[in-house]
């Protein structure tokens, strides 16, 4: 698993928490998704929205714990969260799929939240 965890000394209040969904293995199913990251490969560059993004099974490209999207980010994302988007309204949710990885173009990999990423981060 791609993953870590930061544990802070308080919590963050905010007004609505993401939530981590498991989507199993998908085979030939898609879902739509938006993932969120920096503008630019620089520390301080704002947070942006990606278009919304047809994501796939990474497993036909050799990762098994992965999702793959025709999206590609220059901007130094890893560890950025994919959100689901609801596939009856389109509209994103705070349910997070997927964890930033790998760019590789012109995919961009994503770590599918599995059992085993669920459970480092709800600890």
């Amino acid at each position: 698993e791609d993953a870590a965890t930061l544990e802070l000394d308080t919590p963050i209040q905010l007004d609505t928490y993401a939530t981590l969904m498991d989507v199993g293995e998908l085979g030939e199913e898609t879902l739509r998704a938006i993932a969120v990251g920096r503008s630019a490969e620089a520390r301080n560059a704002p947070l942006v929205k990606s278009k919304e993004l047809e994501v796939r099974s990474g497993t036909p490209l050799g990762y098994t714990t992965g999702l793959v999207s025709n999206y590609y980010s220059s901007g130094g994302d890893s560890g950025g969260p994919l959100f689901l988007v609801d596939p009856e309204t389109g509209t994103p949710t705070h349910v997070v799929i997927g964890i930033e990885r790998q760019p590789d173009p012109p995919n961009e990999f994503f770590t599918r939240i599995t059992p085993a990423v669920k459970d480092l981060v709800e600890r």
